[in-house]
């Protein structure tokens, strides 16, 4: 298993982890995708929605307080579940008693095996309150095929895993079954006045080239604007008046209009995979951060630094180098620059964890080299900058965090190894003497950031001793 999680999938000799990244690959192979990549969009989106609930509800199995397990499932039932059902039932409504383009898909499947959870979670089945939602389960589970698999299949699935139970029958269904880049005119971006989620997206949009509108919405105006929105969350997406939301399914969708995904959908599985892999860690830091209790939050942080953090981080060190020095297929790929947007704020904030793992440097290194390449040359007045230091260097250790401020090493050493001013490993010496200078923005060491920009421009000044 290659990161040590349920399901995988095996083809050709090949194997593949993440439940979702195989659904859309077998849903591929057996014409439950869209006709075109928008509709391929809506259909992610639409995933991505319900996998947000499943989340969401997991909580109560994962809970191990009965008395807040009780207060989970209420509030759920009361708030959660109305939120999101009642906007899926109009969606239903508006598409026949399918959840996307008025046809069957494989939205409809990953919706129908995830019913299963919420019943067994909540111990009723919440989904017969919503007419509509009711036809998109239906309308699977009365297909000949799926029936008679349903007949067959193990007896004791009802006592597996519940939050692995939907991703192992998702594939079952759907693999019963025997069915076999233009620019765009107008694009509008909208998200929280931060990077964040809608930062791969602004990436991918900045790396082929596609003019947008980035609305950034402020926190005092979110609660305005909330309602607003298809399920109360940002990002959301424009195109020629077409809305879409969340941010994977839109990052997969502008890969596609940009040439950043896979020659074959193999290939698609496997940066799905990537992907959905990262996600998976960045949910896991994002709760760590999230955690209010301070008892609580001491707890996960154990585990998270010295297990979860680098069981996840070495093993896509490895997947890098294997690669050529890609997170898949040994060439750029979207996958690479998904994690290059999400893992800037993991760099900034615990540089010495990511100084350890140098493939994942040269892919951050890589990337700013090669959006450089597609973004207009700034001119920077290196004179009125706030902060200048000149850095005598002799070799990569000296980016260490017990040389200089670990924010500056873990930012500015990928900028350098992108410009190819440090080569070899680590510790090695470097060919030509050279004086590098840098900016920080900011006064105090906590709001230090490195500006790319103004890196680029000093780095070519560089300085012959």
């Amino acid at each position: 298993m290659p990161f040590g999680t349920l399901p995988i999938y095996e083809e050709g000799g090949k194997i593949v982890s993440q439940s979702i990244a195989i659904a859309r690959y077998v849903a591929k192979k057996v014409g439950l995708t869209g006709d075109n990549i928008w509709e391929d969009l809506e259909i992610d989106a639409m995933v991505d929605t319900i996998n947000d609930l499943r989340i969401k509800l997991s909580g109560i199995y994962e809970e191990k307080n009965e008395k807040r397990r009780q207060e989970l499932k209420t509030t759920h039932l009361t708030e959660t579940i109305p939120f999101y059902l009642e906007r899926l039932n109009k969606i239903a409504e508006k598409n026949d008693g399918f959840l996307v383009a008025g046809k069957l898909t494989w939205a409809d499947f990953f919706f129908t095996t995830a019913t299963d959870m919420f019943q067994v979670l909540l111990g009723e089945d919440i989904i017969r309150k919503y007419p509509y939602l009711m036809d998109v389960r239906e309308n699977v589970l009365d297909l000949p095929d799926i029936k008679s698999w349903i007949d067959s299949r193990p007896t004791n699935i009802v006592n597996t895993d519940v939050l692995n139970k939907c991703d192992w029958i998702l594939v079952k269904y759907i693999g019963v079954l025997s069915k076999q880049r233009s620019m765009v005119s107008s694009v509008t971006l909208t998200y929280f006045d931060l990077k964040g989620l809608a930062e791969p997206i602004r990436l991918l949009l900045k790396y082929g080239q596609i003019e947008f509108e980035d609305i950034r919405i402020s926190k005092e105006d979110w609660p305005e604007q909330k309602s607003f929105t298809p399920f109360g969350q940002l990002p959301t997406y424009k195109e020629n008046d077409k809305l879409a939301w969340q941010s994977t399914a839109i990052c997969r969708y502008v890969a596609k209009k940009v040439k950043l995904t896979g020659s074959n959908d193999w290939e698609d599985l496997e940066i799905d995979a990537i992907v959905d892999t990262y996600r998976d860690l960045n949910h896991k830091i994002g709760e760590y951060h999230r955690e209010s209790n301070s008892e609580r939050k001491q707890q996960l942080k154990g585990p998270l630094f010295s297990e979860i953090i680098p069981f996840y981080l070495k093993r896509l060190d490895n997947i890098a180098e294997q690669n050529n020095g890609y997170l898949a297929l040994r060439r750029l790929t979207w996958a690479d620059i998904y994690f290059y947007a999400l893992s800037e704020r993991f760099a900034e904030v615990y540089p010495q964890i990511l100084l350890e793992y140098i493939n994942l440097l040269k892919i951050r290194a890589l990337l700013v080299d090669k959006l450089s390449e597609r973004s207009p040359k700034v001119s920077v007045n290196l004179s009125k900058l706030s902060h200048l230091k000149a850095l005598p260097l002799a070799d990569e250790t000296f980016f260490k965090p017990s040389h200089i401020d670990g924010i500056i090493a873990a930012n500015l050493f990928p900028i350098l190894l992108g410009c190819g001013r440090i080569t070899g490993s680590a510790g090695a010496p470097i060919a030509i003497e050279t004086v590098f200078v840098y900016t920080l923005v900011g006064t105090a060491p906590t709001d230090a950031e490195i500006s790319k920009q103004h890196a680029f421009v000093a780095l070519e000044n560089v300085i012959h001793i």
